[in-house]
């Protein structure tokens, strides 16, 4: 489960940090609010092709990072084990630099 989204220098976004509950969650907003960025940024943390404009203006590198929480989830547990990346508390963190020249890295 998504337990943290914590976005950097991300288009127009300075920083930004949330935290999600167990359960349903749902953006709302009005248009130009932001709910596209944090998907956008969702992507981005899980693959998505790197591209040079979307670190903000002024800034050299953006960030995304998000958190998982694997309680419930032996399978994960099992794999991120077996690649030596055991972690005694069940949770996950994926994070996605990328800089102005649109190169990428991937923790």
């Amino acid at each position: 489960m998504l337990s943290t989204l914590t976005i950097e220098n991300f288009l127009i976004v300075d920083r930004i940090e949330i935290d999600f509950e167990r359960g349903m969650t749902v953006l709302t907003g009005e248009t130009g609010t932001g709910k596209s960025i944090l998907i956008d940024a969702l992507e981005l943390a899980l693959g998505r092709r790197a591209q040079s404009h979307l670190v903000r203006p002024g800034a050299d590198k953006l960030s995304v990072s998000i958190g998982l929480d694997l309680d419930g989830q032996p399978s994960a547990i099992q794999w991120l084990k077996q690649q030596s990346m055991d972690n005694a508390e069940n949770h996950c963190v994926i994070r996605r630099v990328i800089n102005t020249e649109g190169r990428s890295r991937a923790f």
